[in-house]
């Protein structure tokens, strides 16, 4: 399995707000206007809105759910290729870090499965599976549980389905237990997602129970 799963681009004409929302995944972005950049994305725990600049191009790698590049691969790849951030992008990846234990239990809970389950396929408490993610400086379980759920319910937005039926089939008590999640996620509401196919194209993308995880480039 693929440590990138996307590559995606875009040069905007003009400076505009675009909105983040979680996906569980961190990107390596290259920026290149006047000059070149590199930065790593955080792991966006709630939307957020950002403002592009104009005549910069932006070219992101989005890394599997749960991987992650440690500050000092970024700085050793920046201090080997100074003048060429394509290949300091290139080395970047190359240091991409992931765990194979950590790995199956993000898949699993974010589909659904309950943290005990989880644990017992690993053959692991599920302190053990808690302690496991503590240590490598991933959030809680339970996260991935729950912009998993929340994910996967906007993707059932797009029929007709009546919004409690939605709730119930995506693992939610009711659908006000959904309405908190989509606030806590997306600052949105389901009915209003479900009317704005822009951010459900968002939530489609290659991500945490959504799209391939695994590598597509």
């Amino acid at each position: 399995m693929g440590l990138v799963i996307d590559r995606w681009a875009t040069a905007p004409a003009a400076a505009q707000r675009a909105v983040i929302l979680p996906d569980g995944c961190r990107d390596i972005i290259l920026s290149v206007g006047q000059a070149a950049e590199i930065h790593v994305s955080p792991l966006d725990l709630a939307a957020r809105v950002v403002t592009g600049r104009s005549g910069v191009r932006l070219t992101g790698y989005r890394l599997r759910p749960g991987a992650w590049l440690v500050p000092a691969d970024r700085e050793e790849a920046l201090r080997a290729r100074p003048d060429d951030p394509e290949g300091a992008v290139a080395l970047m990846l190359e240091a991409v870090q992931s765990d194979a234990e950590a790995d199956a239990a993000i898949a699993a809970l974010a589909f659904g499965a309950p943290l005990p389950h989880v644990a017992r396929h690993l053959g692991v408490s599920p302190r053990q599976v808690q302690r496991r993610f503590a240590a490598l400086g991933l959030p809680v379980p339970g996260f991935w549980a729950m912009l998993g759920r929340a994910r996967r319910a906007v993707l059932m937005l797009a029929g007709d389905d009546p919004l409690g039926g939605i709730a119930a089939e995506a693992g939610y008590a009711d659908q006000p237990h959904m309405n908190r999640d989509f606030a806590r996620f997306f600052a949105t509401t389901p009915a209003a997602m479900r009317a704005d196919p822009g951010l459900r194209r968002l939530v489609a993308q290659p991500g945490l129970a959504t799209g391939e995880q695994i590598s597509t480039r």
